[in-house]
Formats: C-alpha cells, sequence, structure tokens
C-alpha cells in the first residue's frame, strides 16, 4: 500500500508528510478513555485494517484477537461488536463471522 501511495503522490508531483498532520492523527487511548461515556463507545475493528476475507486463517485470527485484547485492556466498556474496517459486505464472509463467534 505504502508503495501505491509513493507513486501516486509522485504522478501528482505532491511530497507526502512523513507523519499525519495533528489533525488527522488517531487519537491517542488517552482521548479514548477521556471520551468513553454513555454516549460514546468503542468497539474492535482489526489492528492493521486489512481487507478481512484476503487475509489467510492465521493472520485473520490475529487480526481479531489482537484487537479485542488491546481495545479492552486499554478501555473500560467496549462495545462487544466487531466493526469491519472497510464495512464493505463483499470484504468479510461466514469465515470472519465464524471467527468473530
Amino acid at each position: 500500500m505504502t508503495a501505491i501511495l509513493h507513486e501516486l503522490a509522485d504522478i501528482a508531483a505532491v511530497q507526502l508528510p512523513e507523519n499525519p498532520p495533528s489533525d488527522y492523527r488517531p487519537i491517542t487511548w488517552t482521548q479514548a478513555r477521556q471520551l468513553e461515556s454513555d454516549v460514546v463507545s468503542f468497539a474492535p475493528h482489526s489492528v492493521t485494517h486489512n481487507i478481512l476475507s484476503r487475509l489467510d486463517d492465521s493472520r485473520l485470527e490475529a487480526e481479531i484477537k489482537h484487537s479485542w485484547q488491546t481495545i479492552s485492556a486499554e478501555l473500560e466498556n467496549p462495545l462487544k461488536v466487531f466493526c469491519y474496517p472497510t464495512g464493505r459486505q463483499e470484504d468479510y464472509g461466514q469465515r470472519e463471522i465464524d471467527v468473530l463467534k
């Protein structure tokens, strides 16, 4: 993915920043803990945001398990649902659902 982004940047003649600008960085665990409340909840959604249906069985299981373990360790009340990284139905199937169960 990184190679594709760099190729697109070269074609567009733009320079990619080394790090995302502060307005576009993901929130920190400290910020997530501060936001967590009765009206704000968080749920796991994989570790690397890969398209799950493209992963082999062991990588798929690691993505899901590690995501849940991390969010459970960092937050008080993570939702017991899974947010698919892309949200597109074609990017997951019965295999992924079975691992989640």
